[in-house]
Formats: C-alpha cells, sequence, structure tokens
C-alpha cells in the first residue's frame, strides 16, 4: 500500500533537506577554505581572492613544511605519541574493564567505587607536576603516554561493554578446557570486542594527536613537542618557521605575509590529513561499540 504524502510532509522534508545542507556547508566550507589556500597562488593570496575553490596552483608551502626539521620532527613526535600511547590505553583499559565486568571477582564494587572517586576529584596540577618530576618523567617521550593511560569513562564504557556482550559461561567453558585467564582475555575477549576496541581505539588516538596541555606542562625540550604545540607557536609567532625562508626569496612585505599564511594553512592540512583518513575506517565500529557499552540491562 502505497501512501500518498500531503504537502505538509512535503515541505518538512524539503525544510529538513535545506537546513542539512546549509549545516554541512557551514560544516565543511572552512577546511574548503584552507585547502584552496594552501595550494593557491601568492598573487591570489596577497589579493585576498580566494574564496571557495583555489585560484592558481602552488605547493610551495608544502615542500617548505616538508624541509623544515622542526615541523618534521614535531610531526614524528605525535605520531609516536599517539600509536604507543593508543596502544597502551587499549590494552592497559581493556585489561582493567574485563575482570571489574566478571561477577566472578569478588572486590570488583569496591575497586569501581575507587576508579569512580577520581572521575570527580584529582589532586590538582601541582601534585601531579611534582610527582611526575619525582618519578624521573619530566622531559621524557613516556610522560605523554603514561600519564592518564586509562580513561575513567572508557574504562565504565568498556566494562558494561563486556558484562553485557561476553557471558561468564563462555570463561567457565574456556577454563574447563584448560585456558588460563591469559588465554581467555587474549584469544577469546579481545576477538569478540572489535567494535569496543574500534571505539577505545578512535577516541584515545584523537585524544593523543591534539594534546596540546600535557606538553605544554611537561615537555620542554623542543625535539620532543607533538604537532599540537609547534601548530600553537606557529599561530602565536605569525609563521615565523617560515619567515626566513619566505626573506631570502621574497622582499614584498605583503608576499612575505602570504608564505606565512600559506605556510599556516599547508601546515593544518598535514596534521589533520592523518586523522581524516583514519576515521572512516572505524566508523562503522563507532556507534554500535558506543551503544552497547553505555546500555546496560
Amino acid at each position: 500500500m502505497v501512501v500518498k504524502r500531503g504537502i505538509g510532509d512535503r515541505i518538512f522534508n524539503a525544510s529538513n533537506i535545506i537546513f542539512l545542507a546549509l549545516i554541512s556547508f557551514i560544516t565543511i566550507y572552512p577546511f574548503i577554505y584552507v585547502i584552496s589556500s594552501s595550494i593557491s597562488s601568492l598573487d591570489a593570496i596577497v589579493k585576498q581572492e580566494i574564496y571557495f575553490l583555489p585560484k592558481g596552483i602552488n605547493f610551495d608551502a608544502y615542500k617548505m613544511a616538508f624541509n623544515d626539521k622542526i615541523f618534521l620532527t614535531a610531526y614524528f613526535n605525535t605520531i609516536w605519541y599517539t600509536v604507543v600511547g593508543t596502544f597502551i590505553n587499549v590494552i592497559l583499559t581493556t585489561s582493567a574493564a574485563y575482570p571489574l565486568s566478571r561477577k566472578s571477582y569478588s572486590i570488583r564494587s569496591q575497586l569501581m567505587l575507587f576508579v569512580a572517586v577520581t572521575m570527580y576529584f584529582s589532586g590538582g596540577l601541582v601534585p601531579e607536576f611534582i610527582l611526575v618530576n619525582n618519578l624521573g618523567l619530566y622531559n621524557t617521550r613516556w610522560i605523554m603516554v603514561i600519564l592518564g593511560a586509562v580513561n575513567v569513562y572508557n574504562l565504565v564504557i568498556t566494562r558494561v561493554f563486556f558484562q553485557s556482550t561476553i557471558p561468564e559461561e563462555i570463561s567457565e567453558a574456556a577454563k574447563i578446557d584448560g585456558a588460563n585467564d591469559f588465554v581467555i582475555f587474549f584469544k577469546i575477549v579481545l576477538p569478540l570486542s572489535e567494535a569496543m576496541i574500534a571505539v577505545l581505539t578512535l577516541m584515545y588516538a584523537v585524544g593523543h594527536w591534539n594534546e596540546f596541555f600535557k606538553a605544554l606542562v611537561y615537555l620542554s625540550d623542543s625535539q620532543l613537542q607533538p604537532m599540537a604545540l609547534y601548530m600553537r607557536k606557529l599561530l602565536i609567532t605569525g609563521g615565523a618557521a617560515a619567515n626566513e625562508e619566505a626573506g631570502m626569496a621574497f622582499y614584498d612585505e605583503f608576499k612575505v605575509l602570504a608564505v606565512n599564511q600559506q605556510f599556516k594553512f599547508a601546515s593544518i592540512i598535514i596534521t589533520m590529513l592523518p586523522i581524516m583518513c583514519f576515521y572512516p575506517f572505524l566508523q562503522k565500529y563507532f556507534v554500535k561499540g558506543m551503544m552497547i557499552g553505555a546500555v546496560k540491562e
């Protein structure tokens, strides 16, 4: 049976389409503008002729970025912190959430209460800094991946996921066959938790990729600082990383400003590109994992 839609339904649907198209354009336009500005000619940037599509093709800003040793060092540091940190985060979060989801673990309620308290109270920045310094982690790579290695919110979501998705009967059957807890966790639990692991990987990876405050407080060595801190310095100094090279090639002050501006845009695109490429592969798991882990029966 075909149901005919009235004029009110058509107006409502048309309004929704127009509204969503407008929101999509507002969201996408800044990315398009930055991409267009990063590859446009310097004359178009100086004359402020770029509004949507690029005018002229110029990849000098990208060449300048990849020839900048400080930029490449910060980029490598960010990749290292993201890969190593995410691996540690996922392993620690899942290995802590699994026993807390098992009814056979007698003190799980007490531990969950202890963990939940940390969501609302913290020692503060100064005691944390003193602790980090006394442990010898200040100005080292490991501070970026060890401090805050387990996010309590993610731990709770993962615990609920294990509790609602993986029955304890599976563990009991595996133990009857001779498997120990490590075998059960790595060969049974983790393979059955692809959706949740994908969610954790995405959330932790994005957090590490955009990490700024931790590096600002605990990393004074520029050779260890991530991309987010480099971008902050770049925006504050007005493109100081490009000034030296720009001054040698251009004598027009406006063109120097254009080179610096284009260098910023190119740096932004290079910084965003890995996450933008990484996200679509995990998107199909994201909603599923969040819904399963957020609902408790």
